[in-house]
């Protein structure tokens, strides 16, 4: 499986636009997984994630004890408790998905020497992933 933190940009965004919109909290990434602190009540994140083409790995659910940092009440569980889980891409899911809104083409403009273009611009198409 390829890394999260390497797929491209418009992909790993909008999956983690998918968690922020169902309330749920990125915490970093780790391998093929981003790591997310789960909002309570848990049943409707769960379903979001299901409709935007996260799987959770069952055997990532942890739950880590509240330090100073006092998140928002609605990602505390059981009287101050994180709810932790790793979640990856689907095998189902691909980029050309309704969640993965196209990518503008980039396009990077070289100007001449001294800041003078002397008649001839160059535009070159820009690729990042």
């Amino acid at each position: 499986m390829q890394a999260f933190c390497d797929l491209p940009d418009r992909i790993r965004l909008a999956l983690r636009d998918a968690v922020e919109d169902a309330r749920g909290y990125v915490a970093g990434y780790q391998g093929p997984y981003v790591q997310v602190a789960i909002p309570h009540p848990s049943a409707p994140f769960f379903e979001a994630m299901d409709d935007a083409g996260l799987e959770l790995d069952e055997n990532s659910l942890h739950f880590f004890p509240l330090g100073l940092d006092k998140p928002p009440e609605h990602l505390r569980h059981h009287r101050g408790y994180w709810l932790y889980g790793n979640f990856a891409p689907s095998p189902s899911f691909t980029p050309d998905s309704p969640e993965c809104p196209p990518e503008p083409a980039k396009v990077l403009t070289y100007i001449g020497r001294n800041g003078r273009h002397r008649g001839v611009w160059k535009q070159t198409p820009w690729m990042f992933d």
